[in-house]
């Protein structure tokens, strides 16, 4: 993956981009190294038992499979939620210096795994 985000993908090219001047190789490569673990010891331990549990709609609300809101819980504290938003939101300081996804300045994405996640508290569907 190192190889294509610098050969193919021009990492470089895209740290000079407005907005992305903390990007580089290290940071990349800590990014992918953690990101492995949080998939190998957090998301794929679920796969199979999820796979034979199945998710639950009932009533309006949906039902994961056991271990898929721990593995969110996970997911929010370590942080991965905020990854692709500006610096400014992930660091500690002023409310009034970070941006508020209430108010609809940022709009945070979750995985494919956790899309489903706010059904069972009445958000309405992601299109």
């Amino acid at each position: 993956m190192h190889f294509v985000l610098q050969e193919l993908a021009g990492l470089a090219e895209v740290a000079r981009l407005p907005g992305c001047e903390e990007i580089n190789a290290e940071l990349v490569d800590q990014i992918l190294e953690e990101s492995a673990k949080f998939a190998s010891g957090v998301l794929s331990p679920l796969n199979r038992p999820a796979d034979e549990e199945g998710s639950k709609w009932d009533k309006g609300k949906v039902t994961t499979p056991k271990g898929f809101k721990e593995a969110y819980k996970q997911f929010i504290e370590g942080g991965w939620n905020a990854l692709q938003a500006p610096t400014r939101v992930r660091r500690p300081g002023p409310a009034e210096d970070r941006l508020d996804p209430g108010r609809g300045d940022v709009e945070v994405g979750q995985p494919v795994l956790f899309a489903g996640d706010d059904a069972h508290r009445g958000a309405p569907p992601r299109r």
